[in-house]
């Protein structure tokens, strides 16, 4: 049944396993024999590099084991590198005397369907982009060209636009993100579960508008005289010349967090005014209030809300309700919470992790909770 691991882990060291791999991996990760296996895989893997492969492997599981003081170290999604930064990369997960972990048990979060990362032009065919591959996508009869490089594609800018707008639409999974640059220069990175639909060239006369589903990063090329525009279902963003965050996940808070530059934040109608929104300066966040339906401003450490763009999750001070939705887009899991109680629980912590169930087995020493995992979905029981 795992004549094939040995592949399978060297794969993973090297940070090259397909969704299914992957999850194949975290399956054997939580059995013992098989975490033995693992141990001479990596260590076979190793043998021939610069440094002592079994002193990393030990001091790697040490610190693995290790929770005293709530702290840990979490398997990364590059675990080649996270070995050689083993004494860098411990993480205090200390929140309210407690390291949490799991979800909520009624969750509902938007999906983007599929496993894989595509696109869908304006007359309606689809392209699945495979993130191993690089090449030139001439599309619709050659008008124009996109230059694909693995998990990020790049519009032309040279093309003289027309005057026809022409959409496409990019879709990026659950457990997946990708990179776009758009032909006025902005750049677009979306994350898990999200979909952006934008021209494929801006004409000088219109306003530059696109329209997001889930969670971008937005760093957006200044155009004089010309305006840009992220539409969203709750919050909408009217750009002048900055890099913001807008997430507007359905059933989740909706939310605009100003890196730098100037955002008007709006909620009704196609452009930004004093009466329907609110100026953003750098380190504020913009949501919806619950209780009045308008737009409230807060100061945030906004790096806690663009670190994804890194692959890492990072957590500061935060329900736990709400990052565990994080935790199931990030990694394409269910997690069925039937312990409500940590729900409440708030904590800080980094994660730039492959393995789920490492994680579930450092917090099982520290916390009193049971799981069980099945395909895709991960069960919590006090």
């Amino acid at each position: 049944m795992y004549e094939n691991s040995k592949s399978i882990i060297a794969k993973y060291l090297e940070n090259s396993l397909s969704q299914e791999e992957r999850r194949q991996v975290d399956k054997w990760l939580a059995q013992p024999e098989y975490r033995e296996r693992f141990k001479k895989h990596f260590l076979e893997y190793y043998q021939n590099k610069k440094y002592d492969g079994e002193k990393a492997f030990r001091s790697f599981e040490a610190e693995i084991q290790e929770n005293a003081k709530g702290k840990m170290i979490p398997l990364r999604r590059n675990l080649g590198r996270a070995i050689l930064k083993y004494a860098a990369v411990l993480i205090g997960l200390m929140t309210l005397g407690y390291l949490l972990w799991p979800s909520s048990s009624d969750t509902e979060t938007y999906s983007a369907t599929g496993t894989e990362v595509t696109l869908q032009l304006e007359d309606g065919s689809t392209i699945t982009l495979d993130t191993t591959s690089e090449g030139d996508l001439s599309v619709q009869g050659g008008v124009y060209s996109i230059l694909h490089k693995k998990d990020k594609l790049v519009y032309d800018k040279a093309r003289t636009p027309s005057k026809n707008i022409v959409y496409n639409t990019l879709t990026v999974p659950l457990g997946r993100q990708f990179h776009l640059e758009l032909s006025d220069g902005t750049i677009v990175h979306l994350n898990a579960g999200s979909k952006l639909r934008y021209p494929v060239h801006f004409p000088d006369s219109i306003v530059r508008k696109v329209f997001l589903e889930g969670e971008g990063f937005f760093s957006v090329a200044k155009r004089n005289n010309q305006r840009f525009v992220v539409h969203s279902d709750a919050l909408s963003a009217e750009v002048f010349g900055t890099a913001f965050n807008l997430s507007s996940y359905v059933h989740e808070e909706s939310s605009i967090v100003l890196v730098e530059g100037s955002v008007g934040a709006f909620t009704e109608g196609q452009k930004y005014t004093e009466e329907n929104g609110t100026m953003m300066a750098p380190g504020q966040k913009a949501s919806i209030s619950e209780s009045s339906g308008a737009i409230a401003v807060e100061e945030v450490e906004t790096d806690a809300y663009t670190a994804w763009i890194n692959g890492t999750l990072l957590f500061k001070n935060e329900r736990f309700a709400s990052l565990s939705k994080k935790l199931e887009r990030h990694y394409n899991i269910v997690l069925q919470n039937n312990y409500p109680e940590l729900d409440d629980k708030r904590f800080t912590g980094k994660f730039d992790i492959e393995s789920i169930t490492e994680i579930l087995e450092v917090f099982k020493r520290t916390n009193s909770f049971h799981y069980s995992m099945e395909d895709n979905t991960i069960t919590i029981t006090e």
